[in-house]
């Protein structure tokens, strides 16, 4: 066999490379851009154009659209601007249109509607390369290459369809100035900066300069408040489209103050709680801050707390005074009149119950000193009082029941009042017997009817809360000790000598009678106990003579 020479093997290599090249389209070259940088591949033949928007695209006549035109080798690769000329080469492209221009060059232009009626539009890139011929030394020619990509624009008239008022929401003070804007769009979300609209609010809120246009100055009223304001535009024919904001006119510095109620008539020892209100120059209501309470004029009473925003007044005696509260030099004034009621008594609690102890409450309205108090009927201790500012409290003791009138005169006697109310009998304490003989004369029979009265501590019959029971216990006779034989016959009880008899007693009795009959011996030790036949701690004996 003929050895192969390194100058064959070389040949043979290139052969076959140049072969693949063409095999591929392409002759596969490198080229170095520079030290240490990466290597640049020779691109192919011009292949492909493309758009981007493609496709249908939707504008609006006399708007603008953004057009890029990519070019691609018949590999596919991207054939940039900078990639062809690394090669020396230039694929020069153009735009067209049905109607329309175009600003820029290249690859990336703008697209400028016309302002014509709604229609279909195209939109054309169209790209050449001449013939060259690619690989070195020479391995194939390509001949002259157009390549072309194209959008279809369907165009429609603008119209609007959103309105924005910007700021949406302003806070201002009264009399101020605020700038607004309405941002106008049209169905594709672009500005229509040629459109105009109206501006209107009530006349309170305040006032616009322009009122038509999209941008103006509102000019706030002197009301405080929050309000709507209001833009008006016309979209298509007759049809309106209406953006609102809301403005929040805040109230100028404090320039006066004035006090709730402006004026009260107070009783001795009653109160009335007064508010200071601020206001500004214009009227309109705003916080005072911390205010200063004083009062001016006759000493009629008190008032807490003396700073803040309210303030309560307590009569204590007839006049007129005048309140005034102060923040920041800003005073303002409310007239209050005390007034002396009657006087008047006050019992607690009502009715009353006979005995000692009970509390009773006088006032004698503006009277300081002493008093002496006295009752239609029975008697009252103390009779002798102190009263300081009007009013003295204590307990008193009324024996009698029934209708009561106190009376109370002051030292001079200037001043008597009186009150009338009720006196119940107290709880029971005891018992009282009526119909009972003088005399029991020993061994001789004896008739009558006796009546036992259930009393409380100051003698007044009076009524048992609850079930009772009355005992009878006997003693030995002054003759030596003999036995009943009906002692008690209308009750129906047997009283044998030395035994304890009980009769049952309801709640709300007081008196009981009965018949008895062969009196010969002593009756003692009638008491009033419970239904168990415990003697109750309220219990009284009573001895029969």
């Amino acid at each position: 066999m003929k050895r192969i020479g390194l100058k064959g093997i070389l040949m043979i290599g290139a052969v076959l490379f140049l072969g693949l090249g063409t095999i591929f389209g392409e002759l596969i070259q490198v080229k170095f851009t520079g030290p240490g940088q990466v290597s640049q591949k020779q691109l192919g033949p011009l292949g492909t154009a493309t758009l981007a928007p493609s496709g249908t695209i939707q504008g609006v006549a006399n708007g603008t659209i953004s057009f890029n035109a990519t070019l691609l080798a018949d590999s596919g690769d991207s054939l940039t601007n900078s990639a062809l000329a690394l090669w020396g080469r230039s694929i020069p492209g153009t735009w067209s249109a049905t109607a329309g221009t175009f600003t820029g060059t290249g690859q990336n232009v703008v697209y400028h509607i016309p302002p014509a009626d709604e229609g279909t539009y195209t939109i054309v890139y169209s790209a050449t390369e001449g013939s060259r011929t690619f690989g070195s030394p020479p391995v194939y020619s390509v001949a002259t290459k157009t390549a072309e990509a194209t959008a279809t624009l369907v165009v429609s008239t603008p119209r609007v369809t959103t309105v924005t008022i910007v700021p949406g929401t302003a806070s201002l003070i009264v009399t101020g100035t605020q700038a607004l804007t309405a941002d106008i769009r049209s169905q594709m979300g672009n500005p229509m900066l040629d459109k105009v609209g109206t501006w209107s609010c009530l006349p309170v809120a305040g006032s616009f300069d322009p009122i038509v246009g999209s941008r103006t100055d509102f000019i706030a009223g002197t009301v405080a408040g929050t309000y709507e304001v209001t833009f008006t535009v016309t979209s298509v024919g007759t049809k309106t489209i209406v953006a609102t904001a809301t403005v929040t006119l805040l109230p100028t510095a404090l320039a006066q103050i004035a006090i709730s109620p402006s004026s009260a008539t107070v009783n001795i020892e009653a109160t009335q709680t007064f508010t200071a209100i601020g206001y500004d120059i214009y009227g309109n209501a705003r916080t005072t801050g911390t205010c200063s309470f004083s009062l001016t004029g006759d000493v009629i009473g008190t008032i807490f707390p003396t700073s803040g925003t309210y303030t309560t007044y307590t009569g204590t005696a007839g006049g007129t005074a005048i309140l005034w509260a102060i923040s920041n030099g800003i005073q303002g004034s409310a007239t209050m009149t005390g007034v002396v009621p009657p006087p008047y008594w006050g019992i607690i609690p009502t009715p009353q119950t006979a005995g000692t102890g009970f509390p009773v409450s006088l006032r004698i309205a503006g009277y300081n000193g002493v008093a002496t108090l006295t009752a239609t009927t029975g008697s009252i201790y103390p009779s002798t009082v102190t009263v300081v500012s009007g009013k003295w409290s204590g307990y008193a003791t009324l024996t009698v029941t029934g209708s009561q009138t106190l009376i109370a005169i002051s030292s001079t006697g200037a001043v008597a009042i009186s009150n009338e109310f009720m006196v119940n009998p107290g709880p029971p304490k005891g018992l009282r017997a009526e119909g009972l003989p003088s005399v029991v004369i020993v061994g001789r029979p004896w008739q009558g009817t006796t009546t036992i009265i259930i009393i409380d501590i100051c003698g007044n019959e009076t009524k048992l809360l609850t079930a009772g029971a009355l005992f009878f216990s006997l003693f030995p006779s002054y003759d030596g000790g003999q036995t009943w034989g009906a002692a008690l016959g209308s009750l129906g009880e047997n009283i044998v000598h030395h035994m304890n008899n009980k009769h049952p007693l309801a709640a709300g009795t007081s008196r009981v009678s009965f018949t008895g009959s062969n009196f010969v011996s002593k009756v003692s030790n009638i008491h009033l106990g419970d239904e168990a036949g415990k003697v109750c701690a309220l219990g009284a004996f009573l001895d029969l003579p």
